[in-house]
């Protein structure tokens, strides 16, 4: 497994080994020991997967805030995604940047998240699978988000989206959240 730390402070690209045979492969998509020796906090308390039939279809930006707000190990397991992270703490020395990244089922990479990010991802194909691991329980009532196309942040997504929630669309500016 090989951990790459971003120019985010606390956000890493992870490459996991694939070991093939005729069956297909095998891997391990995180390890709590190797993350913690690479200072990657790895307490996951439950797994979520999303489905998206068409190309094109944006989730995010998503965040949870207060105590509530979560660490997210992201993973494609079907399809390709633009995926965004935007650095929303305050007083960190990466506030306001972004770190984009094509996340694929080819390579299997997968991007940890820590808790104090926006999280989004743009779809690049039908039919593609998201997974996630998440290491706080969802509030409802801390669930938040800011504009996929806030100016504060000028997120460089491939393509407009064609598919979006009423909700994501609904968010506010960051500067006015």
């Amino acid at each position: 497994m090989k951990i790459t730390k971003t120019e985010i402070a606390g956000v890493f690209i992870i490459e996991p080994q694939l070991f093939w045979d005729d069956r297909g492969f095998f891997t391990e998509a995180w390890n709590k020991e190797i993350f913690n020796k690479n200072e990657i906090p790895a307490d996951f308390v439950r797994s979520a997967i999303s489905y998206n039939p068409k190309k094109w279809t944006l989730r995010g930006l998503h965040f949870q805030t207060g105590s509530h707000a979560e660490a997210k190990l992201i993973q494609v397991f079907k399809g390709r995604i633009f995926d965004a992270v935007v650095d929303i703490r305050k007083g960190s020395p990466t506030f306001g940047k972004y770190f984009c990244f094509e996340l694929g089922e080819k390579d299997r990479k997968l991007i940890y998240v820590p808790r104090g990010m926006a999280h989004g991802f743009l779809t690049l194909e039908d039919e593609t699978v998201v997974t996630y691991q998440l290491d706080n329980h969802y509030a409802p009532s801390a669930q938040s988000g800011i504009r996929f196309d806030d100016p504060a942040f000028k997120v460089p997504w491939p393509h407009t989206p064609a598919n979006i929630s009423e909700k994501d669309l609904q968010f506010a500016d960051f500067k006015s959240s």
